[in-house]
């Protein structure tokens, strides 16, 4: 689940704050999500828009999701 879930008794992967922990983290890896994505969302602010903007994805011919 959410904040209070599993994940709050993971370990630390690095040592730092978890706040920290997570900017330095998604650094690492954004390079990489971003070369394996086939799609990726820019700049929506609410769950709203992405899930209008995937579904807009989902709808077209060709589409993996059909």
């Amino acid at each position: 689940g959410g904040a209070g879930g599993a994940g709050a008794n993971r370990p630390s992967l690095t040592g730092a704050d978890p706040i920290d922990e997570i900017a330095q983290v998604f650094a690492q890896r954004d390079a990489l999500y971003r070369r394996l994505a086939t799609r990726t969302l820019e700049g929506l602010t609410t769950i709203e828009d992405a899930l209008a903007q995937l579904r807009g994805w989902a709808a077209r011919p060709g589409s993996r999701s059909q």
